[in-house]
């Protein structure tokens, strides 16, 4: 027997808000770590230095790479869920006027 996933637009659309707070928070998370990182090298210099920054500006780069997928995939499911909208609501405009 086939199992039926029940969500509606409406939890749809909580999520994404949920979801675009998420990547903002993590945009940010980035932003503080590349002051900080301006901070550590006011008072720092060298290979050390050159090596964190290298590998903060790799995950970074990752990071930023993953993000754009994801928002990919919302902007996707959010698509979906406007069509499923828009088809609802045809629906019930047609049960209404018969």
């Amino acid at each position: 027997m086939a199992e039926k996933i029940r969500v509606t637009t409406d939890e749809l659309r909580k999520l994404q808000e949920e979801w675009l707070n998420l990547f903002g928070q993590i945009e940010a998370g980035f932003a503080e770590m590349n002051e900080l990182m301006g901070r550590l090298e006011q008072f720092f210099m060298g290979k050390p230095v050159e090596a964190v920054r290298s590998k903060q500006s790799i995950i970074q780069e990752q990071a930023a790479d993953a993000l754009e997928q994801l928002k990919t995939h919302l902007q996707k499911l959010t698509r979906m869920n406007q069509i499923y909208d828009q088809a609802e609501g045809e629906n019930k405009n047609v049960i209404t006027n018969n």
